[in-house]
């Protein structure tokens, strides 16, 4: 079985000097598709991949009749691995692709090895995101792609620092289209807002506020602070690159921006 991959969320990981992981979801939607590990010595030189996380893990997502949907998938992956404690998984749920009703919610797993098998599939986000946006609200299109895992960080839950916590997770779509979001928890199960006043705080700069801008790719780059990709539009026009010293309060970075056009007669998608 050798699966066939899709979709805009890749994970690059280095565990060693010369041990590199590249992690995607398939197109399948059968029980034994999912989301797939290659393996290489170099970022350009992978072996085949395997489906680390099968589809069938999935135990939470129903169909009309109330059972378990037949065609259960996930899409949207974002991985964060730590050399002690293993890998944890944000990756977005659905029932079939395009998704019935147009929903797909951020669900949590976790494993110590990332083999297959050893994968605790752990369930949709619980906390403010489900009491508000779960099953049962209004159908959403989440593009989250941004899971952090802060090891040191204590295991308490720190609302008056939002990053000081040891689980940190960048989405869009919430609290309402065109916007980036941060979530954080103290241990992956329940998860609260970034918020201001009481308002789920939108992280995009002011130029972008008001667009339709999806796929969000964050990543933390030490000293040099925080930055995103994010495209605009559906099907994507242009790919902007914002930029934030604290994680918080975030700027078009440089005056170049967007920094990608959708070239004349072709289809862009994202920048991962």
């Amino acid at each position: 079985f050798v699966p066939s991959l899709s979709g805009s969320y890749s994970t690059l990981i280095r565990r060693t000097r010369d041990r590199f992981e590249f992690w995607n979801s398939t197109i399948g939607g059968a029980n034994e598709d999912g989301i797939a590990r290659f393996i290489g010595t170099s970022p350009t030189q992978f072996s085949k991949p395997q489906i680390a996380i099968p589809n069938g893990i999935i135990d939470d997502v129903k169909g009309p009749d109330g059972k378990l949907a037949g065609k259960r998938r996930f899409t949207r992956p974002s991985v964060a691995y730590d050399r002690k404690d293993g890998y944890f998984v944000i990756a977005h749920v659905s029932d079939g692709y395009p998704p019935r009703g147009g929903r797909v919610y951020p669900a949590f797993l976790s494993s110590k090895t990332g083999e297959p098998g050893s994968w605790r599939y752990k369930g949709m986000l619980k906390g403010e995101i489900y009491d508000e946006f779960g099953p049962g609200k209004p159908p959403r299109w989440a593009d989250g792609r941004g899971l952090f895992y802060q090891p040191a960080k204590p295991a308490k839950l720190n609302r008056s620092s939002p990053l000081e916590n040891r689980f940190l997770f960048f989405s869009n779509q919430y609290p309402r289209r065109g916007c980036l979001a941060l979530l954080y928890s103290a241990d992956g199960g329940k998860w609260h807002f970034h918020r201001r006043d009481g308002k789920i705080v939108n992280l995009l700069p002011m130029a972008l506020q008001g667009k339709s801008m999806i796929f969000p790719h964050v990543i933390r780059a030490g000293r040099h602070g925080w930055f995103c990709w994010v495209s605009e539009k559906w099907e994507p026009s242009a790919i902007w690159r914002i930029h934030s010293k604290d994680g918080l309060k975030w700027d078009l970075y440089g005056d170049n921006q967007p920094e990608i056009l959708k070239p004349e007669n072709d289809r862009m998608k994202n920048l991962s």
